[in-house]
């Protein structure tokens, strides 16, 4: 049996590149500043940091979080039914697969932060950490608070956001009821406000919830509660003084196939169309800071880069994972990604250049998977000589169970041979007992 592929040495902890770090130390606990770190997230990050390469990192990818496993399909919510592939141990192993391929163009340092969720505090340290936005693939996006130097929100403003969060869906389901609630003075002045403060209802929705308006969106809006409250029971029991502010904030991730076209949605800020085409939930909780006076920003990088027509989708589905996007995990992601591939059929200029990008300006795919094959080949050189080891212990051994074979027939031999003996001694001793007797009889006649 082979060993296993890989070693790590929790000792080679590399502090170069990683602004996170600044947060964690070698024994990679929680801090209040990176409040949820465990499962795969911890894993992946301390062999990522400890130099692994990432077809060893791909070998955990199975380890992301079981209840993403464990999720039937249900109306109104997400069955993760692709995702569930891309965990298996069948992915995880698929090195030059289409996973294997996307993974290993990653910039290392910007893996760290879409692992932790640190992208807005480590795309304000380095503006340059994310790819050029200029053409298909997938982006993240995190949060930050305007003037904390990328950090986001402390525990007792997480408390608060709970707080207006469970008031807005409870004000929404009222507005949504059949006989249609009558709100208090409170209450419409709440949701006006909200409603009002990062863009606006649509005209022909005026006298319902902007963010909340049937039983789906009031389930998904259920699960970023609860993402948000795991999140804030984290960040308390780290810091119960409430002093410091969190680095890793709940992400989300889309994809396009100009990426830096369709930031211009989070861009807007003219209040008839601003964040008409953004993730409602992602707005709501804007909103719902702002509201509070807490100038909450969005912060976006380009995680990947495609270069075939079909990768979209896979590219989504993989970064989602990666970077814990779904509110089943802890981010704003309320539906399976996957991005549609239709438009870039008609737009191959576009994958072209997009493939020149990858393959011949950044050096992370090549540089990443030359590391890849180092590994594999030094995991499958130790794995021959193993094997060579065990052939040679199996050929010393079956010389040694022959030896054993013939001593144990040679010892029966032998038994076999000295109770022969006994029995022809014991005949001779008779036949000599016979022959005294008849000596005796012959002497008794005379």
């Amino acid at each position: 049996m082979c060993p296993p592929l890989f070693t790590f040495d929790n000792h080679n902890i590399q502090h170069a590149r990683f602004a996170s770090m600044d947060f964690l130390d070698n024994s990679m606990q929680p801090t209040a500043e990176v409040p949820l770190l465990a499962g795969a997230r911890r894993e992946l990050v301390r062999q990522l940091w400890g130099g692994a390469s990432y077809a060893k990192l791909m070998t955990k990818f199975h380890l992301f979080h079981p209840e993403i496993h464990n999720i039937p399909p249900k109306k109104g919510l997400p069955g993760f039914a692709k995702t569930k592939l891309i965990l298996s141990p069948q992915y995880g192993l698929d090195f030059d697969g289409k996973y294997g391929v996307l993974f290993h163009s990653i910039p290392r340092d910007l893996l760290s932060s879409i692992l932790l969720g640190t992208v807005a505090y480590d795309s304000h340290r380095n503006k340059n950490i994310g790819l050029d936005p200029r053409g298909p693939g997938v982006y993240v996006l995190g949060l930050q608070v305007a003037g904390r130097g990328g950090k986001f929100l402390n525990a007792a403003e997480y408390a608060i956001l709970l707080e207006d969060l469970e008031t807005y869906m409870a004000v929404a389901a009222k507005m949504r009821a059949p006989a249609g609630g009558i709100l208090t003075s409170d209450e419409q002045v709440f949701m006006t406000a909200v409603d009002h403060r990062c863009g606006q209802r649509k005209a022909q929705d005026r006298n319902k919830p902007r963010f909340i308006q049937d039983d789906t969106a009031h389930a998904h809006a259920e699960m970023v509660f609860a993402s948000l409250k795991k999140r804030h029971e984290a960040l308390r029991l780290m810091d119960p003084a409430c002093q410091a502010f969190s680095v890793q904030t709940p992400l989300y991730v889309g994809c396009a196939e100009k990426i830096a076209t369709r930031w211009v949605d989070y861009d807007k800020t003219d209040t008839k169309t601003a964040y008409q085409r953004v993730n409602k939930f992602l707005v709501l909780v804007l909103s719902l800071l702002h509201h509070r006076k807490i100038r909450a920003q969005i912060s976006k990088v380009a995680a990947v880069r495609i270069w075939e027509k079909d990768q979209l989708q896979d590219a989504e589905l993989l970064v989602s994972v990666l970077a814990n996007a779904y509110t089943v995990q802890d981010g704003f992601n309320v539906q399976e990604a996957g991005g549609n591939n239709d438009k870039l059929e008609n737009m191959p200029y576009v994958v072209a250049r997009s493939h020149e990008y990858v393959f011949a300006e950044m050096p992370y795919l090549r540089e990443n998977c030359d590391k890849s094959a180092d590994e594999i080949e030094k995991a499958q050189a130790l794995c021959n000589t193993r094997e060579e080891r065990l052939l040679t212990q199996r050929e010393i051994t079956g010389v040694e169970d022959e030896l054993q074979r013939i001593t144990a027939l040679r010892e029966e031999k032998e038994a076999e041979g000295s109770a022969l003996r006994e029995q022809v001694q014991e005949a001779i001793e008779n036949l000599q007992s016979l022959r005294d007797i008849q000596s005796q009889g012959a002497a008794w006649k005379k």
